[in-house]
């Protein structure tokens, strides 16, 4: 009985204290935010230095939104965040699957200029909870465009 009743304790410890403990992101979602990271300063920018490989919790990083209760990426803020010096940017969609719970997508003003072959926008479909999609003041197809969507 003694056991028993020493692990009751621990797991009602554990439970009132994960309000009060910072989430973590998940691994797959701490991956996927690097390999963007990669992407937005190839070949050689500076964005985004809060985005730090030994850094586990990405919720506290910039430009990330969290969710309270589940610790998963909701929202990525990344307005203007490629170095406009870099040029134009071909972006592959196929980055953002591995957040499940993303509801918004901010990529306005990063020079994208169209998608990587093979990994085109219809991507960003498999989104299901993507409410949200501003890519406003790129250049896609070499022709500047503003587009905002919202479901």
């Amino acid at each position: 009985m003694g056991l028993f009743l020493q692990m009751l304790m621990v797991l009602v410890m554990m439970a009132s204290l994960q309000g009060w403990l910072p989430l973590c992101c998940l691994g797959e979602e701490r991956i996927a935010l690097l390999q963007l990271k990669d992407a937005l300063h190839y070949p050689n920018g500076t964005s985004l230095p809060s985005w730090i490989k030994g850094h586990a919790h990405c919720c506290d990083w910039e430009s990330i939104i969290c969710s309270s209760s589940t610790g998963r990426v909701t929202a990525l803020v990344l307005d203007s965040t490629r170095n406009q010096e870099l040029g134009d940017w071909y972006l592959n969609a196929s980055l953002f699957l591995p957040f499940q719970e993303l509801d918004a997508l901010y990529l306005s003003d990063n020079l994208i200029a169209g998608w990587v072959k093979n990994k085109d926008s219809y991507e960003l479909l498999r989104l299901s909870n993507l409410e949200h999609l501003d890519l406003r003041y790129n250049c896609f197809d070499n022709s500047c465009r503003t587009y905002a969507a919202s479901r």
